[in-house]
C-alpha cells in the first residue's frame, strides 16, 4: 500500500509528465508554423524530437517527407534517363526545399535563430493575446508567466520561484519570433 507521500510523488511525477508532453506538442506545433514559413529544417528537428521521445510524428512531417522521396526518385530517375543532375548540391538543396538564392541567409542560418523555444513560446502567448485585440498582450504575458510560476510553487511543482522574464525580454521575444507567427 502506498503511503500519503508515495501518493503525492506520483502525482508529482504524473504533472511533470503531462508538462513535459504539452512542452513537447508546443514545440512541436511552433515547428510547424516555422516550417509553414519556409523553414524546413523544422520538419527535420520535429522527426528527430518526435523519434527521440516516442511521439507520433505529425503528417505535416510525413507529407513533407513524402514530397523529398518524390524529388530524390524524380532526380534518380533523370540520371537512369542519363540525363545529368547539375549541380548535384543545388539540386538535393532544392529536393529538400533547402535551396536559396545568393544573398539570402541559408535555412540553417534562419532555423538557428528561430530555434529558442522558450522564446518562441512566450512570442506565441504574446500573439494570443493580440488575436483578442488586446493592447495590453505584453503585460498580460509577463503577469501570465509571473502567475505559472506560483502556481508551480504552490502545487509543489518546484522549490522555489523562479526569476519570470521582464517586460523588456517579453518584448523581445516577441520582436524575434513575431514573423513566424500568425495574428
Amino acid at each position: 500500500m502506498e503511503t500519503h507521500a508515495e501518493e503525492r510523488q506520483a502525482a508529482r511525477d504524473e504533472i511533470n509528465r503531462l508538462r513535459r508532453r504539452a512542452a513537447q506538442q508546443d514545440a512541436i506545433d511552433a515547428m510547424q508554423r516555422l516550417f509553414e514559413g519556409g523553414d524546413t529544417l523544422a520538419a527535420w528537428d520535429a522527426y528527430r524530437r518526435c523519434r527521440a521521445d516516442d511521439i507520433p510524428l505529425p503528417a505535416w512531417v510525413f507529407a513533407y517527407l513524402d514530397d523529398v522521396a518524390r524529388e530524390f526518385g524524380r532526380l534518380y530517375t533523370q540520371v537512369q534517363a542519363r540525363h545529368p543532375v547539375l549541380p548535384v548540391a543545388k539540386a538535393v538543396a532544392a529536393a529538400l526545399r533547402m535551396d536559396t538564392p545568393r544573398g539570402v541567409p541559408t535555412v540553417f542560418a534562419r532555423y538557428a535563430q528561430a530555434n529558442d523555444w522558450e522564446g518562441l513560446a512566450i512570442a506565441e502567448k504574446v500573439a494570443a493575446y493580440l488575436r483578442l485585440n488586446d493592447k495590453k498582450a505584453i503585460d498580460n504575458v509577463v503577469a501570465d508567466l509571473a502567475e505559472e510560476e506560483r502556481l508551480q510553487l504552490a502545487l509543489g511543482l518546484t522549490e522555489k520561484l523562479r526569476a519570470t522574464p521582464s517586460k523588456s525580454t517579453v518584448e523581445r521575444m516577441w520582436k524575434r519570433h513575431r514573423a513566424s507567427l500568425q495574428i
